[in-house]
């Protein structure tokens, strides 16, 4: 088939931003489309610059994601905010910060105007992971404090009726109860487990939450899923209609290689042909973007013109993966 699978690929979860904002190079991805996920306050700005608000493009090159990694709980943290309350004796106690509090953060607050300024935004990278440490102290991050984050992070979602990428490690069971437990009107109206890796099992369990199973969709990469042997399996056990493709890499030179290899793999897990398998990722990926099927246009995709280009390359330390 050769380029012309490129017309029905849509990489729904990677950071080009953190490698270039040279529009140029994004161009030259043959990929149909890219959600470029943002991870922190301090890559927004880079989200934006490769993003085009009034592009007449169906779909659009990039769709910008803005979100806050349970990788940079941190954040929160800043900006003079604390999560006390005042005892008895008018001293301070720390306490776990409430969802409530996250949304008057300034750091949401942000979010929001983003998510008002561009109309076909996501909402992330965003999750738990217990694992999840700074970087500048080694200590793990509080899970209470990355729970009433994403809590926050999915009520803005369901707010402003725009899908949500997820990020889950080593908690999926806590995952499952928190969509198990939530009001339906408190969570995105469209939600995708980016770079999946819980079990076939648990995918059934999902997509039977009643009111909310729906909604998912599971993103697969080689770059993370495809390490795992069950990785067949799992791919098997997401409805055909709720699977997606996605890089979770951050180089423009490859994107294309990666998203080749994840549908092969995608292909042979489901029995189906390398087109069959493009044309259905596609619709998925249409329908977790913007909640409809057959509006898009298959085929190349080019980036929207401009006479300017904004060249920045980011130092090498910070060329990583949020997985």
């Amino acid at each position: 088939m050769g380029d012309e699978l490129f017309g029905y690929l849509v990489d729904t979860h990677v950071h080009i931003q953190d490698e270039t904002t040279e529009r140029t190079e994004i161009e030259q991805i043959k990929t149909k489309c890219i959600c470029a996920m943002g991870v922190r306050t301090g890559d927004w700005d880079r989200v934006e610059s490769i993003t085009d608000p009034n592009t007449p493009a169906n779909p659009p090159k990039v769709f910008p994601a803005f979100g806050v990694h349970p990788w940079f709980c941190q954040e929160m943290l800043k900006q003079d905010v604390e999560f006390t309350t005042i005892s008895d004796d008018d001293s301070k106690i720390k306490k776990d910060p409430s969802v409530d509090e996250m949304l008057v953060h300034p750091t949401l607050r942000r979010l929001e105007t983003l998510l008002m300024k561009y109309p076909n935004a996501l909402v992330g990278e965003i999750g738990i992971d217990k694992v999840a440490k700074n970087r500048a102290t080694g200590e793990k991050f509080p899970f209470a404090l990355q729970m009433a984050l994403f809590e926050a992070q999915l009520l803005l979602a369901a707010r402003f009726n725009r899908p949500a990428s997820i990020h889950v490690v080593r908690c999926h069971g806590v995952m499952f109860d928190l969509l198990r437990s939530a009001q339906p009107h408190r969570l995105p109206p469209r939600f995708a487990f980016h770079s999946w890796t819980g079990s076939a099992d648990l995918v059934n369990g999902i997509c039977k939450l009643k009111g909310v199973g729906r909604r998912a969709f599971f993103g697969f990469s080689t770059v993370v899923s495809g390490r795992s042997a069950d990785v067949m399996e799992r791919i098997r056990a997401v409805p055909d209609d709720r699977l997606l493709l996605e890089s979770d890499l951050y180089g423009p030179s490859l994107v294309d290689e990666a998203m080749i290899n994840v549908l092969s793999i995608v292909a042979q897990a489901k029995g189906w042909s390398e087109l069959e398998a493009a044309t259905k990722t596609f619709n998925n990926a249409e329908e977790f973007l913007t909640g409809k099927r057959g509006i898009w246009e298959a085929g190349a995709s080019m980036f929207p013109s401009t006479k300017q280009t904004n060249r920045s390359r980011v130092p090498d330390e910070r060329k990583a993966k949020w997985t």
